[in-house]
C-alpha cells in the first residue's frame, strides 16, 4: 500500500495549468461527445480532466447531474455494476467543485452540457475543499484485524493526501500531528476542526484566495 510522505512535500500549490482547449463535437443530441476526430472509444479509467483533453478521446457527458446533485442535501448512495463509470462520475464531481480545480473551468467545460449551468450561474466550479476516500484498492479478507489496518491505512493516506492537496493554506507538518493511525474517527475530526478554523480565519483576514468557500 502506498504510503504518502507529508514532509516532502513543498508547501506551495502549483498553478493548475491551462491547456488550449480541443474542439468538441457532439454525436445528435445525445451525450456522446468527442474532442477532434474520434478515434479512442474505450475506457481511459477515472481520470476526468485527462479524458477530456486527449485527442481524439469520446467522453458520455455527465455533466448535467452536476446541478441536479447540487439540489441534494443528505448523503448519495449510488448502484451501478462495475464499468458503468461510477469512479469516473465521482471524479468529475471532485474535479468540478475541487478549490485546486477552480481556474480550468474557462476551457475544460466548453461545449460540455455543465457550460450552460456554469453561464447561467446554477451552479460554481472550485467551491469546496474535497476529501476522498477510495477503498477500492483494500483486498477482501475474512481476516479482521488484516480488514481493520488495511481500512485504518487507506483513511490514514486519504487524510495526508487531503492536506497536501491543499498546502498553500496551512502548515502541513503541524496538521500532521493531528493523524492518528490509529484513530481515524479522532483524526477525521481534527481535519474537520482545521478546516472550520481555516475558513474562520480566512473570513476574518478578507483571504481572497478563499472567498465564497
Amino acid at each position: 500500500m502506498t504510503e504518502v510522505d507529508l514532509t516532502s512535500r513543498k508547501r506551495k500549490q502549483a498553478p493548475a495549468s491551462h491547456t488550449p482547449p480541443l474542439e468538441r463535437s457532439r454525436v445528435d443530441d445525445c451525450s456522446l461527445v468527442f474532442s477532434g476526430n474520434l478515434s479512442h472509444f474505450k475506457s481511459r479509467g477515472a481520470n476526468f480532466s485527462g479524458l477530456l483533453t486527449r485527442e481524439g478521446q469520446a467522453y458520455f457527458d455527465r455533466t448535467r447531474y452536476i446541478s441536479v446533485l447540487e439540489r441534494f442535501r443528505e448523503p448519495i448512495l449510488i448502484f451501478r455494476p462495475r464499468r458503468f463509470g461510477k469512479s469516473l462520475t465521482i471524479n468529475m464531481l471532485e474535479h468540478f467543485h475541487g478549490l485546486q480545480y477552480r481556474d480550468t473551468h474557462q476551457t475544460l467545460y466548453q461545449g460540455l452540457d455543465v457550460e450552460k449551468d456554469i453561464a447561467e450561474r446554477t451552479v460554481t466550479p472550485g467551491q469546496f475543499f474535497v476529501l476522498k476516500f477510495d477503498f477500492s484498492p483494500i483486498n477482501c479478507s475474512p481476516n479482521f484485524e488484516q480488514a481493520d489496518r488495511a481500512l485504518k491505512a487507506r483513511i490514514t493516506n486519504s487524510l495526508k493526501k487531503f492536506y497536501i492537496t491543499y498546502a498553500m493554506y496551512w502548515d502541513v507538518d503541524e496538521l500532521s500531528k493531528n493523524i492518528d493511525p490509529e484513530n481515524p474517527a479522532e483524526s477525521l475530526w481534527a481535519c474537520v476542526e482545521a478546516v472550520n478554523d481555516l475558513l474562520r480565519k480566512a473570513r476574518e483576514r478578507d483571504d481572497k484566495r478563499l472567498a465564497g468557500i
